[in-house]
């Protein structure tokens, strides 16, 4: 049985957002339409089955007890479930089918389109109007939105570098971060008293 972690480079006890990332990685990098290796219609294929069957919590547990007993070599395991792991892996034989005829269906795709597809697969993208709604969000919720502010502020940072977070995104949330602060911290009311006793 083909090890499906390695097939996305990544660790067996990866989280979702890493299965994602890992995915939207190597697919766009070996989408046919812009590799022109040989195999990358092959690999797109395997990296396809790879995240269909990972980020399905429910065929994950699946492969996840039959890669053990393939790794562990269970003999016993294996045995005194027998039936159930035939139902498994007939289960998973299926599931493969299917992703393989997806991934068929998104490697004949032009990439741009893939691209765009593939875009909202992983968590958190964030774009110039989110940014510019929640911003205004966090500085009307006061001491909630300055808590707000500062975990989109992390969230930010940990996805700086992909295609959906560039530097532009940093600055305004830092930005959005200082003047919740700002208000927060009572400077709004400070400016709403100066202006009341001078204009």
């Amino acid at each position: 049985m083909e090890n499906l972690y390695d097939i996305l480079e990544i660790d067996i006890d990866a989280e979702e957002k890493v299965i994602k990332r890992a995915y939207r990685k190597l697919a766009l990098k070996w989408h046919p339409d812009k590799n022109s290796d040989p195999t990358a219609h092959d690999k797109f294929i395997k990296i396809n089955e790879a995240y269909e069957i990972l980020s399905n919590p429910e065929k994950k547990e699946v492969y996840d007890s039959l890669l053990r007993d393939e790794l562990l070599k269970s003999v016993i395991t294996v045995y005194s479930k027998e039936s159930e792991k035939e139902h498994d892996y007939n289960s998973f034989n299926q599931w493969k089918h299917e992703a393989k005829m997806s991934a068929n269906e998104r490697a004949k795709m032009p990439f741009q389109e893939f691209k765009e597809f593939v875009g909202d697969i992983v968590r958190g993208t964030i774009n110039f109007f989110n940014v510019i709604f929640m911003g205004a969000m966090y500085i009307a919720w006061g001491p909630y939105g300055l808590i707000y502010s500062i975990i989109k502020l992390v969230e930010v940072i940990n996805n700086f570098g992909t295609e959906n977070v560039g530097i532009w995104q940093v600055f305004i949330t830092i930005v959005f971060v200082l003047v919740t602060s700002f208000v927060t911290l009572g400077g709004g009311v400070a400016i709403v008293k100066f202006l009341r006793d001078n204009l």
